[in-house]
């Protein structure tokens, strides 16, 4: 989500009118009353709905959706429902909803499919009413829905509460009914129905800034950024060591690739493969977890500006994130997070290349023994150029090349395993165009190191020498092993990250489009 696959900015606005005029239009498209019977009119106080659902309830509610009364719920059935609700209503959108139901894959959802889906989620459903139901009574209220915004952190006024309970308030008495409450999230994907309820409904009714999330969202981005990263490197970890030891040659070794894998083995037995992979996740966990959350946060932050500026469509009709904000939140998260790991990353190197040995403590007292506080950024300015450029150009590529696969399958959202592999073709080009850097940045840390001579003034000047010295495909030294790395590094990381931002509902709603045509839709509603 990172990285990733942001959709279009959440629109509102659903619930301009008054709570009887929303009631009266929601219940001539969709039935009226409660799911337990029949229509209730405005100003009825229904009691709380306690215990499991029944049969009648369960189908009653089903046949409101069933617009065409031929017992089943299509996409466009679906869509409808979700329009009106103000949810997003694309084709990515209603899809997802439509397969956490459709367990036979027929592409329409019966009522045993129906009942099967709330029963299994109805206790999130009730847990999350219970948050908005502020004094217990059954009902939740502005004020309710306010509390709970207030408590996830997110900055709201009572008036967006108010255009909340509108948004369900079917029979117009000025709050949710568990049964209403119910209608609205059945319609959401299941992960928002368990981590986002309250932010959803909030989506739906508000037009919300970009950067308008809860709290949990922070914790989420960089909890998941440090497992993905955390997974990845632990599988790549030999090939990292193969590439760093290559790379930090001055003449190409004749036996190549296998020769030095054999030399390593023999010195240091299998284990010597993933030497320095302590360092390594010490380093990665922390770098992946803010490269990521701060290049969603600069997105965010944007697209805020803009609109505020006055220089964006209004949100709800503004197009996806551009390739220069993209650009931006690239060169900004590839520096922060570069400046924060840098000492780790310097003194992984030399464990893998230098030959340092003992704990993580050891090997730091030892360079800064030997080198001082400057041994722990060598090719500070190297480096960061190197992840600047790698970092701006891996996002925009998975972003672009996501988007054009998106619309060869006609806007479907993409799966996990899709976004790992679009990832992995990503991150193997970008290795190819910042090959020769990263060779440098390997050289420039090392030197000065365990008797090393320093050789390079920097950057430009190490390229330019070992290209004279051992000719221009010693530029591009550890090539196999760096794609045998990156591939699979780069494609855990995209699939785990979109697996676990799914499973965790980050994003909300945000991450779905919305039809253009929607706003004007809403508006006439």
């Amino acid at each position: 989500m990172g990285g990733g696959d942001r959709g279009r900015a959440m629109a509102g606005g659903a619930a301009r009118g008054g709570a009887a005029a929303r009631g009266a239009a929601l219940g001539a498209a969709r039935g009226d009353g409660g799911v337990a019977g029949g229509r209730a009119h405005a100003g009825t106080r229904r009691a709380p709905a306690r215990g499991g659902l029944g049969r009648l309830s369960l189908k009653g509610a089903f046949q409101r959706l069933d617009r065409n009364g031929d017992g089943m719920l299509d996409f466009e059935e679906l869509q409808e429902a979700s329009r009106l609700l103000g949810l997003p209503a694309g084709d990515d959108f209603v899809t997802d909803v439509l397969s956490q139901y459709d367990r036979n894959g027929d592409g329409v959802v019966s009522f045993e499919e129906y009942r099967t889906y709330v029963r299994r989620t109805e206790r999130a459903m009730r847990e999350a009413f219970a948050r908005l139901d502020l004094d217990g009574k059954g009902h939740a209220t502005p004020e309710g829905v306010l509390a709970e915004l207030h408590r996830i952190g997110i900055k709201a006024r009572w008036q967006d509460a108010r255009r909340m309970v509108q948004l369900v308030d079917a029979d117009g008495d000025g709050r949710v009914s568990y049964s209403e409450w119910q209608r609205f999230v059945t319609l959401l994907p299941a992960a928002q129905v368990k981590e986002n309820a309250a932010w959803a409904l909030m989506a739906s009714a508000v037009d919300l800034p970009p950067t308008t999330q809860p709290t949990s969202e922070i914790v989420k981005k960089l909890a998941i950024g440090a497992f993905a990263g955390a997974v990845a490197k632990c599988v790549v970890a030999p090939f990292e060591r193969l590439r760093e030891v290559l790379q930090a040659a001055e003449v190409v070794p004749p036996s190549g690739l296998a020769g030095v894998t054999r030399q390593i083995i023999s010195d240091e037995g299998v284990r010597g493969l993933w030497r320095g992979n302590t360092l390594v996740l010490a380093r990665v966990v922390p770098y992946v977890a803010l490269q990521w959350s701060i290049y969603d946060a600069v997105q965010d932050a944007l697209t805020l500006a803009r609109q505020r500026g006055g220089s964006a469509p209004p949100v709800g009709d503004s197009p996806q994130t551009g390739v220069l904000d993209k650009l931006v939140a690239g060169v900004v998260a590839g520096t922060a997070a570069t400046l924060v790991v840098y000492p780790l990353e310097c003194l992984k190197t030399e464990v893998a290349v230098a030959g340092l040995r003992g704990s993580l403590i050891a090997n730091a007292r030892q360079v800064l023994r030997e080198e001082g506080v400057r041994g722990f950024y060598k090719g500070l300015g190297a480096t960061v150029s190197f992840k600047v450029i790698a970092t701006a150009v891996g996002f925009n590529l998975h972003a672009q090349l996501s988007k054009a696969y998106r619309q060869a399958v006609n806007g479907r959202r993409l799966t996990a395993l899709e976004h790992g592999l679009i990832g992995g073709l990503s991150g193997v080009v970008c290795a190819t165009i910042t090959l020769p850097l990263h060779s440098a940045v390997t050289k420039l840390r090392i030197q000065g190191t365990a008797g090393r001579p320093v050789l390079y003034r920097g950057l430009a000047d190490c390229m330019r020498q070992t290209a004279r010295k051992a000719g221009v495909r010693a530029l591009f030294s550890g090539a196999l092993p760096t794609y045998a790395k990156v591939f699979p590094n780069v494609a855990i990381v995209y699939g785990v990250t979109a697996a676990c931002r799914r499973r965790w509902g980050v994003g909300g709603l945000s991450v779905y489009a919305r039809p253009p045509r929607e706003s004007s839709r809403k508006a006439t509603a």
